[in-house]
This record gives C-alpha cells, structure tokens and sequence, in this order.
C-alpha cells in the first residue's frame, strides 16, 4: 500500500504570548498590534522543545490516525525542504529515526538550487538500489 501525506498540520507552540504581552515587551505597551495585524496571541515554541521530537508527533499522529501501525510502515520516506538558512537535508531520515521505523529507507530531496538535478540523482539511486 502506498501511502502519501502531504501538507501535515503543524503542532502549535505551548507558549502563548497575547499581543499585550509583546506590545509591553518591545514598545512599553504603546503600541496596538492587534489593530495594526489583527493577531490578537502568539504561539511559540519553549525554549526546551525539540524540532524533531514535534515533527516526530505530528507525524505520529497522522500515522495512527490513518489507522497504521508504525511497525507496518516500511518503504521510502522522501521529504522535500526549500533552500534557505534553516534547511536542514536530514531532516526526514531523522524524522523517521526518531518514529522508530526500522523499514524505512529516508531521503531528503532539495527544492533549491540544484534541486532538480538532486531528485534525479536519488530517484535513480533508489530504483536501481538492491536494498
């Protein structure tokens, strides 16, 4: 069975800032963001969340919610980032270390520059592999 998911929703921060708290914090509480943006709270992240630990859960999430069990989930997982001062190209292999999914072959192709030329080289990698 194959099975794709795209576009997961992202888990949000368990720290809410509400937009006094960050008009107090950089203007002294002169300024109105809720006026000037409409958002009204801010949700981040704490300082001791892990990136990989939520992108592990959420995928979790969807896993079992599709009904799966991540024992059975086998193949090849290829994750897509865009070039930027962030990327990090093992994300999806760490993702799927982190699931404890011992069947996966990961591979993450670029979007970027070379990006194209990048996903060739994998897929050719993967389908002519004898793993």
């Amino acid at each position: 069975m194959d099975l794709l998911f795209s576009g997961l929703t992202t888990r949000l921060g368990r720290v809410v800032e509400t937009a006094s708290d960050l008009s107090e914090r950089f203007s002294g509480g002169k300024d109105r963001p809720t006026e000037a943006t409409g958002i009204a709270r801010l949700f981040r992240f704490a300082d001791d969340d892990d990136l990989l630990d939520v992108a592990r859960n959420v995928a979790i999430g969807a896993v079992e919610n599709a009904g799966i069990l991540l024992a059975d989930v086998g193949g090849i997982v290829a994750t897509s980032n865009f070039t930027h001062a962030t990327l990090m190209p093992t994300f999806g292999p760490a993702v799927a270390e982190r699931m404890g999914l011992t069947l996966v072959r990961a591979a993450t192709v670029g979007t970027g520059c070379g990006g194209l030329a990048q996903a060739v080289e994998y897929a050719a990698a993967i389908m002519t592999s004898q793993m």
